[in-house]
């Protein structure tokens, strides 16, 4: 197996770890293949991989021995590689005849010796234009490249949405539904009205997340791992369920605050704007 393919293969593991029914679609849109291409790869896993094809949805029943499946399929590429290499050691090893001439001694070592003058002579002189860093172990959200653990965040939001894509836009105001992304990180995310009664926990994966705008949902509470969202310069949920939280979370609001955040769980309501002394921790 390719390192290219693996590289699908451990992608598309990471889609049903993450949720046991998925649609073919998505998957394609994630693994950058086409429906054929992913048809095509689909039933090569499928020989060795217990995973089932219903209408549009690639289905996991038993994700421990999905995982299992490919553990052991993984070990037999790995042996057959080890197995290989060691033939090709074996060959380099064997000894081989070289003619006594030494005159193809003295043309190489010329030869070695002019090409180093050429790229002497030919080195660049302009200056080299500095590229983005590229973003290493990402993944496709809908044609936006993300950090996986951050994918991950967005794919659980939106199964939690009922299977409704999160647009990609330049900017997100807080009366918006999108987010906006920096060098493959969630910087800006708003979830305006959209009937949310819960957050996954895998929200705390958005570690560079500046804005953050839940009001007009019907959120409960928030999960304990938004504590790591350390970043924070505004956290809006107004007209929300809310009427205490956990302590992690009460402390980690009083943080965001003395940090500067503007933390406003009225911003939805009419009088909001005229009373500051209402953004502070829910208690």
């Amino acid at each position: 197996m390719s390192h290219a393919d693996r590289a699908l293969l451990e992608k598309f593991t990471d889609l049903l770890r993450i949720t046991h029914s998925i649609k073919k679609s998505e998957v394609a849109l994630a693994l950058g293949l086409s429906k054929t291409q992913l048809l095509k790869k689909l039933i090569e896993w499928g020989k060795t991989l217990t995973f089932k094809i219903k209408d549009e949805f690639i289905i996991v029943e038993d994700l421990d021995g999905f995982l299992g499946s490919l553990d052991e399929q993984f070990a037999t590429w790995e042996s057959q590689e080890h197995a290989k290499t060691g033939k090709n050691e074996a060959l380099e090893a064997e000894p081989t005849s070289h003619p006594k001439s030494t005159g193809a001694l003295t043309i190489n070592t010329k030869l070695n010796v002019n090409f180093q003058s050429f790229a002497k002579q030919e080195s660049p002189t302009k200056p080299v234009a500095k590229l983005a860093p590229a973003i290493s172990d990402s993944m496709d959200y809908h044609g936006t490249p993300l950090v996986t653990n951050e994918w991950k965040a967005m794919m659980e939001l939106e199964q939690l949405l009922d299977g409704k894509t999160i647009p990609a836009k330049p900017d997100v105001k807080y009366d918006n539904f999108g987010f906006s992304t920096e060098r493959g990180h969630v910087i800006k995310l708003s979830l305006y009205r959209q009937g949310l009664v819960s957050l996954p926990e895998t929200i705390g994966n958005l570690t560079s997340l500046k804005e953050l705008y839940l009001e007009n949902n019907q959120l409960s509470s928030f999960p304990e791992t938004m504590s790591s969202l350390k970043s924070l310069q505004r956290l809006w949920f107004g007209n929300n369920q809310i009427s205490s939280f956990p302590e992690v979370i009460n402390k980690w609001i009083t943080g965001l605050v003395e940090e500067g955040c503007s933390v406003d769980p009225f911003q939805g309501s009419a009088t909001s704007r005229s009373k500051r002394n209402r953004r502070q921790p829910i208690k």
